[in-house]
């Protein structure tokens, strides 16, 4: 069963490593294109750390967002992809995490690539 709410680290602005804390929010709702997982694991990467001290003062960040460009997980709600409930996951967003929240929560809502478009993270 997904829960209503989830543990993230929610950055608003600048913040060093010292002052990231987890905050309760609303697990994310599958909808089409999209796929819930649940993050199983998650790396914490230099670019995370530019996000955190520097790029989310940029307009192009939507905030409050969670950061998080790659996880390993299992797909918590398919929706209409041809994925299946408890598929193990790999998800690498590279730069397209900085359009939609990632993974540094118990569960990722990810965009499903279409097989017309290269694939930007790897099933």
């Amino acid at each position: 069963m997904i829960p209503k709410t989830m543990k993230a680290v929610v950055l608003m602005e600048p913040t060093p490593a010292e002052n990231v804390v987890l905050s309760e929010v609303s697990v994310p709702q599958a909808r089409p294109g999209w796929v819930l997982v649940k993050v199983k694991a998650l790396g914490l990467t230099h670019s995370e750390q530019v996000l955190r001290m520097s790029e989310i003062k940029a307009d192009y960040i939507h905030k409050p967002i969670i950061p998080g460009i790659e996880c390993v997980g299992e797909v918590a709600d398919p929706s209409d992809s041809s994925f299946h409930e408890g598929q193990k996951v790999v998800a690498l967003m590279g730069g397209m995490g900085r359009s939609f929240n990632g993974s540094y929560a118990q569960y990722a809502l990810l965009p499903v690539p279409s097989p017309a478009s290269p694939k930007p993270w790897n099933w």
